[in-house]
């Protein structure tokens, strides 16, 4: 698969560190991660309903991120809402963002497992075809 951008906007609490910077906050929190590649594997049964017609189960679903080009965030209220600080961490993490996704990354796949496991829902009201 691949999409041109994927946005998340939300909530977040953080207390850790990334290279050297130390990273302490809670608030809103905007990440778009550009140019995304994406491995996906969803594997289905036919399922017969009470009314007679065979429809899909998905009964496995896994998504991994392969490849991006770019992943840009933001995150309010750094340190106590500290604007000099909270836009120099923005700053830091945005222009080393490969690394930063390297220890974001498999949480936020978790994520998006998780809103695409929402296709499910789908599948289920599809007619075996």
């Amino acid at each position: 698969m691949f999409n041109e951008e994927f946005s998340l906007d939300g909530d977040y609490v953080m207390d850790g560190k990334f290279l050297l910077l130390p990273l302490k906050g809670k608030g809103k929190t905007k990440m778009v991660l550009t140019g995304v590649e994406a491995h996906i594997e969803m594997k289905t049964e036919p399922v017969t309903k009470a009314d007679g017609e065979i429809y899909w189960d998905l009964t496995n679903f896994k998504i991994s991120i392969t490849k991006a080009t770019n992943f840009k965030v933001n995150f309010d209220n750094l340190f106590n809402g500290d604007k000099i600080l909270g836009e120099s961490t923005n700053k830091a993490l945005n222009d080393n963002w490969e690394g930063f996704w390297g220890e974001i990354g498999p949480a936020l796949q978790e994520v998006f497992f998780l809103k695409f496991s929402d296709l499910q829902r789908m599948f289920l009201l599809a007619k075996f075809q």
